[in-house]
């Protein structure tokens, strides 16, 4: 029988690559990397399967030798560690003096990809993670080149991109945003929020990436902070997308199979990024292919780990045990 997806199943051709469909899988979270952080058979089997906010007792940041940086010394409300005993909040980080440190690490990681035999990299630029506390004034309040005028604000980010592409070329490079914030404590006002992401996402276009993959609002990643939700709301696709002319589009949250197929019909995006629908659904896209219900009984307190105390079978639950449609 023919899938009722059939834009969603086309090929997609990003410079060497010829997709065999537009179904992405979203950098998903899933911290089961324990006790070490080292990548582990549970890890394997999963992926096998499927295809400033940082801590100082993260056992991780504590490998890394490095304090918990940020651009500037203003802590992230809200969150917990739930991996770490009391579940802590967040710190103030410590302003970096020369974000040129961070941005050679990232090249070094970048370096470090292509050694490993990875095809690309995505620079994730969403999640209240360093490059959007860079981009967002409520957690940039640098006085040099890298703060205060959007410019500035965008300069961390473009400057990172522009190492991974020099490293790669550029159609092994891409960028995650996600402009309406929420988050780990972003967003800024709407007009000056707005301003800043059609200013960075126009100069990245200009670099003619691999793809660019916005986040849409999401209330599940929006939380309430001294009483009012966090995120600043906005449309993204009708914001953006006519800043985007030579980068394909990738749309990510809460994009259903039908949704995505209509929305790539129409020309609005290239490709659909899903998340919960493949934690559940390993087999994600043979389902849609196949027009098997996607109907799998999720279980939001496994979606991430609970760290490295939690014996190593148990770890399993919620990572690797949903089921394959049977066929």
């Amino acid at each position: 029988m023919a899938s009722r997806f059939i834009k969603l199943l086309e090929p997609l051709t990003i410079g060497p690559f010829m997709l065999k469909n537009r179904i992405v899988m979203s950098a998903l979270t899933r911290s089961r990397s324990v006790p070490t952080n080292i990548p582990n058979d549970i890890n394997l089997e999963y992926y096998t399967q499927l295809g400033r906010v940082s801590h100082p007792d993260a056992p991780e940041q504590k490998a890394s030798g490095m304090p918990v940086y940020g651009p500037s010394s203003i802590a992230a409300r809200g969150g917990k560690f739930r991996f770490l005993p009391g579940q802590p909040g967040y710190v103030t980080p410590v302003a970096v003096d020369d974000p040129r440190i961070l941005i050679d690490l990232h090249r070094q990681a970048a370096i470090n990809a292509k050694e490993a035999g990875f095809d690309g990299v995505e620079l994730h630029a969403a999640g209240g993670f360093l490059v959007q506390q860079f981009l967002d004034s409520t957690s940039n309040k640098r006085t040099d080149a890298y703060g205060g005028s959007i410019e500035n604000r965008a300069r961390f980010g473009l400057e990172i991109l522009k190492e991974f592409i020099s490293v790669w070329g550029n159609k092994r490079v891409a960028v995650r945003l996600n402009p309406t914030g929420g988050y780990n404590d972003m967003g800024m006002p709407l007009q000056e929020n707005i301003d800043t992401f059609r200013y960075f996402i126009s100069q990245a276009d200009v670099l003619d990436l691999g793809y660019i993959c916005l986040l849409r609002y999401n209330p599940a990643l929006d939380p309430e902070i001294d009483g009012q939700l966090r995120a600043t709301k906005h449309d993204v696709l009708k914001t953006y997308r006519p800043y985007i002319k030579k980068s394909p589009l990738f749309l990510n949250s809460g994009v259903t199979p039908e949704e995505a197929n209509q929305l790539i019909a129409a020309k609005e995006i290239d490709a659909a990024v899903f998340g919960v629908l493949w934690i559940g659904h390993p087999d994600l896209a043979k389902r849609i292919e196949r027009d098997i219900p996607i109907d799998a009984k999720l279980d939001p307190e496994t979606f991430y780990g609970r760290g490295p105390q939690i014996p190593y079978e148990e770890q399993k639950k919620g990572y690797t045990d949903y089921p394959a449609a049977r066929l």
